[in-house]
């Protein structure tokens, strides 16, 4: 219980990293605000009511800074209060640069980084009233190291890597932490959006051999490292790119 009546809100919670984190979270203790653009999100909250948990289900687009304040403002609403934001919701176009087109750069950089520096900022309020708050970014290994075709999900997951950064130093001083976890290769729906199946052979065998733990992560993989920078146990965690890739990027 080591969120124990904490209010944390977590993007993207309908499926893949953010329904692990969401559902970890309510066995924590947490009081659980599962947003998503999908209706899916609605049975992530189903799940943790059934288990004895609180939690409530936002649909929203991260995309339009109108419902990122009706957002922030059902949250307060609701609980008062928010401890805990996880900056998980993300897409991501997997094409050459010559491929690519304005329409494809606006799809992923509204989401996955303006969307993410705008809820940040709403639910930051709170937190400095509060002197108080973890702020947890979903990063990516691709926002470190380069992979073919992936010039725009590369830009936005830079981005968050080096807003983590500075958001950290800059929210300090109010005792918000602000962290960032780099996912390697998980196994969630966005590979197969990506038209990069992990279910044929050859594409999970190229990536295996890029990670010395020999297997492919599972969103579960992601959820407790979320715990943990979202615990006081991470207090004097500042800024930090926790790498949760199986060691493809120590090598």
């Amino acid at each position: 219980m080591r969120l124990k009546n904490k209010v944390s809100i977590i993007t993207g919670a309908g499926r893949g990293i953010g329904e692990a984190i969401a559902i970890r979270y309510a066995t924590e203790g947490s009081r659980v605000v599962v947003v998503d653009i999908e209706d899916s999100g609605s049975s992530v909250t189903e799940k943790i009511l059934k288990n004895g948990g609180d939690s409530i289900f936002i649909k929203a687009d991260l995309t339009v800074p109108q419902e990122i304040e009706k957002l922030a403002a059902k949250v307060l609403e609701k609980y008062g209060t928010v401890d805990i934001l996880v900056n998980n919701a993300g897409v991501a176009v997997k094409k050459s640069i010559l491929e690519c087109t304005l329409e494809d750069w606006d799809f992923v950089l509204n989401l996955d980084l303006r969307g993410l520096w705008y809820l940040t900022r709403e639910v930051a309020k709170t937190m400095i009233k509060n002197k108080s708050g973890k702020i947890i970014n979903i990063a990516s290994i691709t926002g470190v190291v380069s992979f073919p075709d992936e010039s725009i999900y590369a830009s936005a997951k830079g981005g968050v890597v080096n807003m983590t950064r500075e958001l950290g130093c800059e929210l300090a001083k109010y005792n918000i932490n602000v962290n960032a976890i780099g996912p390697g290769i998980i196994e969630t729906p966005i590979y197969e959006l990506q038209n990069f199946s992990l279910k044929v052979k050859e594409n999970a065998e190229g990536m295996l051999k890029e990670i010395p733990i020999n297997k492919i992560g599972q969103p579960d993989d992601i959820a407790g490292p979320a715990v943990f920078l979202a615990s006081d146990d991470s207090n004097y965690v500042c800024g930090a790119i926790l790498m949760v890739d199986g060691g493809w990027t120590a090598h």
